[in-house]
């Protein structure tokens, strides 16, 4: 037998012959890892995603919907039948 496979095989063995250490290990390393979820925010807005508030194209693009009106991208199209006379 490789190591890997020992290794494997004495981790198995261990985790059946302690059935409760270890759902409890592992329910602490799950508990330990959503941790980082309890200040996490989402958002829908792609362009606060990929582009730093900084940056010159974020601060052109805040002073040109300060000044003229956000501009949305038309995400929806209409299909008509096209009648010929």
């Amino acid at each position: 037998m490789g190591y890997v496979s020992e290794l494997f095989y004495k981790w198995g063995y261990w985790s059946a012959s302690r059935p409760l250490t270890s759902i409890f290990i592992g329910l602490t390393i799950v508990i330990l890892g959503m941790t980082g979820f309890i200040n996490s925010q989402t958002t829908a807005d792609p362009q606060e995603l990929w582009v730093p508030p900084a940056s010159r194209a974020n601060i052109e693009q805040t002073y040109f919907n300060e000044n003229f009106g956000a501009f949305y991208r038309i995400d929806t199209g209409w299909l008509t039948p096209f009648e010929s006379s």
